[in-house]
């Protein structure tokens, strides 16, 4: 569970980088009956960006994205919290068996088994759109505090070191919930709402 204090870094932190251009109304309030409070930033008459610190349940996490997108012109970004808990989750540890003991996993190399993440279904609804995702990345002993942006690529699972006459040999396939992060990039200075994303201003 993020804590509170975690949780008002981060919406002041993104209301400081994207303040200058536009007028912003940060707000925390109940969108979806039945669910907890939802945090989010009016950015002009029409951006909108959703500032996900907590876990959704079921699909109304996809009811909420749909809501602001018809709601914004399509201009929502969603920014996940990157506590490696709540959100952004490494695989590494439950699944290297998969690859060091030639499974299933066995076509990635352990430094790729480092970049694998078992995402939620709130990151996966985002995922499967784009292929890219944004996390508000809090100050720690090896990271500066910023926006980070990953692009994000499948994980295959081979299983051909199964008998082939096994009468249930699982099929070769992609993985739902498995994914590897390809690349980082870490913004700290003053960002824009455009077409979706958080994006460095010019």
């Amino acid at each position: 569970m993020v804590s509170t204090n975690l949780k008002k870094q981060m919406m002041d932190y993104l209301v400081s980088r994207l303040e200058g251009n536009m007028p912003l109304v940060s707000c925390s309030k109940l969108v979806l009956s039945g669910q907890d409070k939802t945090s989010y930033i009016k950015v002009g008459d029409t951006g909108l960006v959703l500032v996900i610190d907590r876990i959704y349940s079921g699909d109304s996490f996809s009811e909420l994205y749909s809501r602001a997108q018809k709601q914004s012109s399509s201009n929502v970004a969603t920014v996940f919290i990157k506590d490696g808990k709540t959100f952004f989750r490494s695989a590494a540890q439950k699944n290297y068996f998969k690859q060091s003991n030639q499974l299933s996993l066995k076509n990635y190399t352990p430094e790729q088994m480092q970049e694998m993440l078992l995402l939620r279904s709130e990151e996966i609804v985002l995922v499967n759109r784009a292929r890219k995702l944004q996390y508000y990345q809090p100050e720690s002993p090896r990271l500066e505090e910023g926006v980070e942006t990953f692009d994000f690529g499948a994980v295959r699972f081979d299983y051909s070191h199964i008998d082939p006459a096994v009468k249930f040999k699982p099929k070769d396939g992609f993985s739902e919930r498995l994914f590897l992060h390809k690349s980082r990039n870490h913004q700290n200075g003053q960002l824009d709402l455009i077409s979706g994303y958080l994006v460095p201003r010019k």
